[in-house]
């Protein structure tokens, strides 16, 4: 039912929020009862789009899970295994035990690398001059 939908309302797949398209839009939920010709969501409306966000934040989830779980199996069973059969063995000068440090060490600070662009240069809320006084 969905890709026939998709299928005989384009508009709903790129909606520009603006003008023309915003009104075409309205329309087109009006339509299919999701809408009221004022542009407010009918209760069906709110199920439709409380469905339509609840499959993405799952897809999303799923998504996450799945790269999270392709990185500990790289990083935590492959790449050990990897420099065990090079002679990096828990029996050498410098063991695999020394490992688990150093990747964390070294992932750490990749993350902390990475989420300095990420945020923004707002400082930290502090208690500013009652803290010195």
């Amino acid at each position: 039912i969905l890709a026939q939908v998709l299928h005989r309302y384009p508009c709903l797949v790129a909606c520009k929020m603006g003008g023309e398209s915003l009104e075409r839009c309205v329309r087109i939920l009006a339509s299919l009862g999701a809408g009221t010709p004022e542009g407010d969501l009918t209760p069906y409306g709110l199920f439709a789009l409380a469905t339509v966000i609840g499959a993405v934040a799952g897809l999303m989830i799923k998504l996450f899970k799945t790269v999270l779980m392709m990185f500990i199996e790289l990083f935590w069973s492959r790449l050990p295994a990897v420099l065990d059969q090079a002679g990096w063995s828990p029996h050498s000068d410098f063991s695999l035990v020394n490992y688990f440090w150093i990747m964390g060490g070294l992932l750490g600070a990749l993350v902390g690398v990475l989420s300095v662009p990420l945020l923004d240069a707002t400082p930290a809320p502090n208690l500013g001059i009652w803290a010195r006084h």
